[in-house]
């Protein structure tokens, strides 16, 4: 989890563009939360929402941006982002 949210971008369109790019495989990493700043209460609401709404198991290799505005986005290397998991 992470408010860098610059870095954090860079980093994960790496480790997934690169390992494609190079023919390597490289280890899935456990996924990145990245959230808008905003009162803890409403953050630790959030996170506890998203783990609800996907497993821990179905955010490997996922990069997922909480912003304040839109809910939660998914980021696509090379495309941008999408809309992310959301409660039905």
């Amino acid at each position: 989890m992470t408010h860098d949210r610059a870095d954090f971008i860079l980093l994960h369109d790496a480790w997934v563009s690169w390992s494609i790019a190079f023919g390597m495989t490289l280890p899935a990493h456990f996924g990145i939360l990245v959230l808008d700043a905003a009162p803890h209460q409403q953050l630790a609401a959030v996170i506890l929402d998203m783990l609800e709404i996907a497993p821990p198991e179905e955010l490997m290799n996922v990069l997922l941006w909480w912003h304040r505005a839109a809910g939660w986005l998914r980021r696509m290397p090379g495309v941008g982002w999408e809309p992310g998991p959301q409660r039905s």
